[in-house]
C-alpha cells in the first residue's frame, strides 16, 4: 500500500556508464550516501557503479538526464558498512538485499569486471563482521540476507517455465478445436521442470550460475569456453588434445561443484 511503502527506503545499487535502470515509482529512495546509511530498510543491487537518487530514469548513461550518484566500490563497501553497523546498534535486522544478477564478474573486452553478484560477497562479509564476529552468534547466517533473483535461482526459471506452458497451451488451442482438452494436457506437462525443459539448451560463460541454473531444471547446457569469464582459468588451448581437453573441463566443473555441460563451444564469433 502507498502508506507502507512510504515508510520503506531503498538504497538501488545502480549502473552508470552502461546505463542506469529504475525502480517503480513507489520506491522512496535515498537522496544522498548520508540517508542511506540513516535510513535504508532494503538494499537492491542492479549494478556496481552508483546508487539511484530521485529522478532516475531509463536510457543510456548521459548526464543531462541521469540523477545517480557515482560510487566507487570503496564507497559502496562504506554505505553498506554503515547501514549494517546501524542496524545492529538498534539491535534490528540488516535490510536484505535482493540481487537482480548474482554473476560475480562480467568480461568487458580483455578483462574482468565486478558484477553485482561481488557486492553480495562484500555484504555478506560485512554482516559476518558486524553480527557474527561482535555478537559471536552462531545462528546468524549472512546468506539469509541475500535473496538471489537471476541465475541460478529458481525464480527465473519459474517464470520461464511459466511462459513456455502458456505458449504451450496457446499453441495447441490454435491447433486443435477442443482447447479445454489442450489446457489441461498442458497443465499436467507443467507438473515437472524436466518435461517443459527438456527441449531448451541454456548458453553462457558461467559455470556457477548458467550451467548449474541449466542443471537444476534438467534443461541441457553450452558452456563457452574460450572468451568467458572461465577463458584464463581454463587455459583453452586449439594445440591440447581432445582429451587434455576434456581432463581440465572435468577438473573446472569439479572444483565448481557442476556436472559437465551438454557441450562446450570456443566463442562466439560475427560471419
Amino acid at each position: 500500500s502507498s502508506s507502507s511503502s512510504s515508510s520503506y527506503v531503498f538504497l538501488h545499487l545502480n549502473w552508470g556508464e552502461r546505463g542506469a535502470v529504475s525502480l517503480p515509482s513507489q520506491c522512496v529512495l535515498a537522496t544522498s550516501k548520508e540517508e542511506a546509511v540513516a535510513k535504508t530498510t532494503h538494499i537492491v543491487a542492479s549494478g556496481c557503479e552508483s546508487m539511484s537518487v530521485p529522478g532516475t530514469t531509463l536510457g543510456s548513461y548521459d548526464r543531462r538526464v541521469q540523477t545517480i550518484q557515482r560510487l566507487s566500490h570503496e564507497e559502496i563497501k562504506e554505505v553498506l558498512t554503515g547501514i549494517a553497523r546501524r542496524c545492529e546498534q538498534n539491535k534490528t535486522e540488516p535490510p536484505k538485499m535482493l540481487l537482480a544478477n548474482p554473476d560475480f564478474v562480467t568480461v568487458n573486452g580483455d578483462r574482468l569486471e565486478v558484477m553485482p553478484g561481488t557486492m553480495s560477497l562484500w555484504y555478506k562479509e560485512i554482516l559476518n563482521e558486524i553480527y557474527g564476529g561482535k555478537n559471536n552468534s552462531r545462528s546468524f547466517n549472512a546468506d539469509d540476507y541475500v535473496v538471489k533473483l537471476g541465475k541460478p535461482a529458481p525464480i527465473i526459471y519459474t517464470t520461464l517455465r511459466k511462459e513456455i506452458v502458456q505458449q504451450t497451451q496457446n499453441n495447441r488451442s490454435n491447433s486443435n478445436s477442443n482447447s479445454s482438452s489442450s489446457s489441461s494436457r498442458g497443465e499436467k506437462r507443467s507438473d515437472g521442470d524436466d518435461a517443459v525443459f527438456a527441449n531448451v539448451l541454456c548458453v553462457g560463460d558461467s559455470l556457477e550460475h548458467d550451467i548449474r541454473g541449466a542443471q537444476s531444471v534438467g534443461a541441457k547446457s553450452c558452456f563457452i569456453v574460450e572468451t568467458g569469464i572461465h577463458a584464463e582459468e581454463f587455459d583453452f588451448s586449439s594445440s591440447k588434445s581432445g582429451k587434455e581437453v576434456e581432463a581440465a573441463l572435468q577438473a573446472m566443473c569439479e572444483k565448481y561443484n557442476v556436472e559437465s555441460p551438454t557441450c562446450t563451444i570456443p566463442k562466439f564469433s560475427w560471419n
